[in-house]
């Protein structure tokens, strides 16, 4: 009986650290990521983690891990590359990887041409053409030309290698001066680049080009705040959605014109946001509070950005440090604390938090996809609203009133429609999706 009851106590207390935390599922790697040690350069290491075929990479300060997620209910990482090297983020090609270091004046860009086992130094004196320092911010990838990379850093402001990083030329030199973010190219237009941050006179920024960095706008200008991510509709190429110090914005027209920011949370510094790709107008954020760092926080739209919801929140009982970056896999997302490991959180079995309502920047549509019925919420008093299919042509037209309305689609075809919401002084664009 005795040797009973302590196999159960083992297995109880093997089980516990998948399961804790409500909803989460710890799934490992608490001792390695850790907040790095207090300096100028590591104190704007924000790392970051994402989802390759069926394996989640984590860059932390010690390497890169990696952990197959088709494997369940364990804590098993695997030391991927740079071990014991802090890393900030990479890109792989194959069996090449390229990574970026948190370091200012030598091994900027670390090369691996077998798939992480070793690595040389490929920092090309481009990065020290006018001066001795420098600091690499942001890595990205295009997704069309996977040898075709940029980089966001300090002096030169962004830099694009044809080449997986051999070479270099610069795009752009305009430089926040206070925080940089973030750089992507855009998933669905190679030429249409977007890099954000904030400037030295404390207001948000995005760079945007659309002919390959030959001539860029800024926009997106919202005082006393910084952009620190931006997140590409994996539908319509027209929406993006822009996250940064308590709040978020949305585009209808590519990056050239940005609506009145929404504050779900003054306190929130939201550093990542990304669309669901299965449920195209889902949106999930996620940062770190500047009032308490014990609590994780999930933002989630259902609308594109149009407005948000607190969707999920987990008190972890101590420091945990935030979540300075998100990743997504099947129906679950991968969030990466700063001070107590990668956690995961089943979407299949959250329900959001009940609220009195949304906080919104327009007008709400769902559900989508939708069945038979379609309801818009017209809080923003949009006048009318065209819907056509993905060829343009006109499938109906009907003036709004403020409020709540219904469509009958139960006669549609199955697909995707666009619908444009219209008002004297302004434009709104969402998908419709019927099932």
């Amino acid at each position: 009986m005795k040797r009973n009851r302590k196999t159960v106590l083992m297995l109880f207390c093997t089980l516990l650290p998948l399961y804790c935390w409500g909803q989460l599922h710890y799934i490992g790697l608490k001792q390695t990521v850790t907040t790095p040690p207090n300096d100028a350069i590591y104190s704007q290491f924000r790392p970051k983690c994402r989802v390759i075929d069926s394996y989640v990479y984590v860059c932390t300060n010690t390497g890169i891990y990696r952990k197959d997620l088709t494997v369940t209910a364990d804590t098993i990482w695997e030391p991927f590359a740079l071990k014991d090297i802090p890393v900030t983020e990479f890109v792989k090609n194959g069996d090449k990887l390229l990574a970026i270091l948190p370091k200012s004046r030598d091994s900027l860009l670390l090369l691996s041409s077998d798939n992480g086992r070793s690595f040389i130094n490929y920092t090309s004196p481009h990065f020290f053409a006018s001066e001795r320092y420098n600091y690499p911010y942001r890595i990205a990838q295009n997704k069309q030309n996977p040898h075709s990379i940029l980089i966001l850093h300090a002096n030169y402001g962004i830099s694009k290698s044809e080449d997986f990083g051999r070479t270099w030329k610069n795009l752009n030199s305009f430089i926040g001066g206070y925080q940089d973010r973030f750089v992507a190219f855009h998933p669905a237009d190679s030429l249409m680049i977007c890099y954000s941050g904030e400037t030295e006179f404390f207001s948000s920024y995005v760079q945007t080009s659309f002919d390959g960095g030959l001539t860029w706008i800024n926009s997106e200008l919202e005082d006393n705040n910084c952009t620190h991510s931006i997140a590409f509709h994996p539908v319509n190429p027209d929406i993006l959605v822009s996250a940064g110090e308590g709040r978020m914005t949305q585009s209808t027209d590519r990056g050239r014109t940005w609506h009145p920011a929404i504050f779900p949370d003054r306190y929130l510094y939201f550093h990542s946001i990304i669309f669901d790709e299965k449920n195209p107008d889902t949106v999930y954020a996620s940062g770190s509070s500047i009032k308490n760092n014990d609590t994780i926080y999930v933002y989630r739209s259902i609308d594109a950005g149009d407005s948000w919801q607190l969707y999920y929140m987990e008190n972890m009982g101590k420091d945990c440090g935030g979540v300075p970056d998100m990743a997504k896999y099947q129906d679950k997302l991968i969030l990466y604390t700063r001070c107590e490991g990668i956690y995961e959180l089943d979407l299949n079995h959250t329900t959001a938090i009940p609220a009195s309502g949304k906080i919104s920047g327009g007008i709400t549509v769902y559900p989508n996809p939708a069945g038979d019925f379609v309801y818009f919420t017209n809080e923003a008093g949009f006048d009318f609203v065209e819907i056509r299919d993905v060829s343009g042509r006109l499938v109906t037209k009907s003036r709004l009133s403020k409020g709540n309305h219904k469509m009958d689609v139960s006669a549609w075809s199955a697909g995707i429609y666009l619908a444009n919401f219209h008002s004297r002084n302004n434009k709104i664009t969402k998908n419709i999706i019927i099932k």
